[in-house]
């Protein structure tokens, strides 16, 4: 089950009804929508004078231990000296970041002895990347801490495929790639080329060269958002339905908008970017 929470002000009301209020019981409202097995718990709650009776809503969750997942907007409060935690994870945000260079890259179809692709993986959580960059690149590089891990997938992929895969700990690999994918936060100076295309899955830390993409839309089935709570933003309902809802299908999904800081780009125009880039090179 996913819970998620909506607290609003009360509606104005005239003075009577602003004294009865005061003996009324006021207890949450609790809506349950389902599909396929999945239940989400909306719980709404008004608030009186800016006060909410943080009791009411414990009792009104049909599984106490979601208060350590509750779904809501990323600006409301919540007690986390009574248990209650803001559902997060970016484990779809990842996936989307990887299949929106992946669709770009397959659309995009330039010789692999063409393109310099990296993967910027300080800790080494994408392993699994690097086969499904292989078709794309002859110069695939790694910019790693964990080199051992990494090396072990070097030699396996050099047993199935025959193709050599860089390895290092020095990111000045990185000024040398026209694509790089990093499955984390950029939070140091990093040597990207000027044009170079990132995915990343944050807003950089810092002022960083290169064309950054760290946020993606997604078009969600008409079955999920018959579901979805109001006021939560679509890719963060997704979020959910991809690592408590066990909605996997969720995370083969290409982005439908691949946002940047302050731009926003069409995947078909990513591609012919690339294909301008390369070309130009």
């Amino acid at each position: 089950m996913l819970t998620a929470l909506t607290i609003k002000d009360a509606a104005p009301r005239s003075k009577f009804k602003r004294w009865m209020q005061k003996f009324s019981r006021n207890d949450p409202k609790s809506y349950i929508a389902s599909m396929q097995g999945l239940a989400v718990q909306h719980i709404i709650y008004e608030q009186i004078n800016g006060k909410v009776n943080w009791d009411k809503i414990e009792k009104a969750l049909l599984v106490p231990i979601e208060r350590k997942f509750i779904l809501c907007v990323e600006n409301l409060k919540l007690p986390r000296n009574l248990g209650f935690e803001r559902f997060q994870s970016d484990a779809l945000l990842k996936r989307l970041a990887e299949n929106a260079a992946l669709w770009v890259l397959n659309a995009a179809k330039i010789p692999p002895s063409d393109i310099k692709i990296a993967i910027y993986d300080p800790d080494g959580s994408e392993l699994e990347l690097c086969e499904l960059l292989i078709p794309f690149t002859n110069q695939l590089r790694i910019i790693t801490k964990d080199i051992g891990d990494y090396y072990l997938e070097y030699e396996r992929l050099m047993d199935e495929y025959g193709v050599a895969v860089m390895i290092s700990s020095e990111t000045e690999w990185l000024s040398f790639c026209d694509v790089v994918i990093t499955p984390r936060r950029i939070t140091e100076n990093l040597p990207f080329k000027e044009d170079a295309i990132i995915f990343s899955t944050e807003r950089p830390a810092v002022s960083a060269k290169g064309v950054i993409f760290y946020d993606y839309q997604m078009d969600l089935a008409e079955k999920y958002l018959k579901i979805m709570p109001y006021d939560l933003p679509d890719l963060y309902f997704a979020s959910a339905l991809y690592t408590k809802g066990k909605q996997y299908e969720l995370g083969s999904a290409v982005p439908s908008v691949i946002i940047g800081d302050g731009f926003s780009i069409l995947p078909d125009n990513l591609v012919e970017y690339l294909r301008r880039l390369i070309k130009s090179a």
